[in-house]
């Protein structure tokens, strides 16, 4: 038996050491821009609302969070970064978004031995809208919402990668129409020097099998996120991701930038392409912005902007206790 023991150990000490190698994340980077057939041949993607970021910090640096990872936003961008968290955590977000839209964002960090959890719960509000009859006169309004609940798992395999795995419940409502559906996260993220801190970050979200309103079923937006954070002389930190919608057929690349002025006090910018491909180069992307700002008791306040062109700036407010 010690024998049998002894060698499951082995085994996972390898797929350990194997997994936490830099060399799988530019494979899987690879991947990214190398599409199988099945994607090829793919319908575009529903349930929108999976694609609203999370989180005034991320937001304020154009959402290129996936190897910068290392907080309550983590349940959203890389669940892997939850392993890095230190302390618990309990966060809510509010967020004004374009015509009329609002969301709402609560979740709390926690650990349970070994491993770093977190639970979420995300509300999207679209207004109310008019009916129309045959002959379109008003026929009254109805409602429109999204919701999701997530629960997440993250632990370090070593001293200086994570792993995570998150699944959500969603739900989606219009009139007197709705659609549920179970969907999956998964992350890794590895600290490649303490010194000089870079993070690699690879993330899959909302893997699962879509939503079905009446009888037709829509896929859910799987993405492939791939990212770099890189500090510099512990005022500066610097982010890039790059993420593949896989249905969708379209790639989008995002730059963050953080400086810490003084203190708690930081300044936050980023720029968010529109899609490189899929026929929307002539879009042009969204430049974002925001401060944070951490008091003596443990809470932070987080703040972003995103001006949307012809539409509002979308306005998101975080605050966020640590104990």
């Amino acid at each position: 038996m010690k024998t049998i023991a002894k060698k499951n150990i082995d085994w996972a000490n390898s797929i350990a050491y194997w997994l936490s190698r830099p060399y799988v994340l530019l494979l899987a980077m690879a991947f990214i821009f190398t599409p199988l057939p099945h994607m090829a041949s793919a319908l575009e993607s529903g349930a929108d609302f999976l694609n609203i970021e999370m989180g005034a910090k991320p937001g304020a640096m154009g959402s290129a969070y996936t190897a910068m990872s290392n907080d309550i936003n983590s349940i959203y961008y890389n669940t892997a970064g939850l392993a890095f968290m230190n302390k618990r955590e309990l966060s809510f977000m509010h967020a004004d978004g374009m015509m009329d839209n609002s969301y709402d964002f609560a979740a709390m960090a926690f650990p349970i031995k070994d491993f770093k959890a977190a639970f979420s719960f995300a509300k999207f509000s679209h207004g109310t809208f008019d009916t129309r009859s045959a002959n379109r006169s008003s026929a009254g309004n109805f409602d429109a919402s999204d919701m999701v609940m997530s629960f997440a798992l993250a632990r370090k395999i070593t001293g200086s990668s994570g792993i995570g795995l998150g699944i959500k419940f969603l739900s989606s409502n219009i009139a007197n129409y709705s659609a549920n559906a179970l969907a999956f996260d998964m992350g890794i993220n590895h600290r490649i020097d303490s010194q000089l801190p870079l993070a690699l970050g690879i993330s899959v979200r909302n893997l699962g099998y879509g939503m079905k309103f009446i009888n037709e079923r829509e896929n859910l937006p799987l993405s492939i996120n791939a990212g770099a954070a890189l500090g510099i002389m512990s005022a500066i930190n610097l982010s890039m991701d790059i993420k593949r919608m896989v249905y969708d057929k379209k790639t989008f690349l995002s730059f963050g930038t953080e400086y810490n002025v003084m203190g708690g006090l930081s300044l936050r910018g980023g720029y968010s392409s529109m899609a490189l491909d899929g026929g929307s180069q002539d879009i042009a992307g969204s430049i974002s912005g925001g401060i944070g700002l951490k008091t003596a008791n443990n809470m932070t306040v987080d703040y972003s902007f995103t001006p949307m062109g012809e539409f509002e700036t979308v306005n998101k407010l975080s605050l966020s206790y640590n104990f």
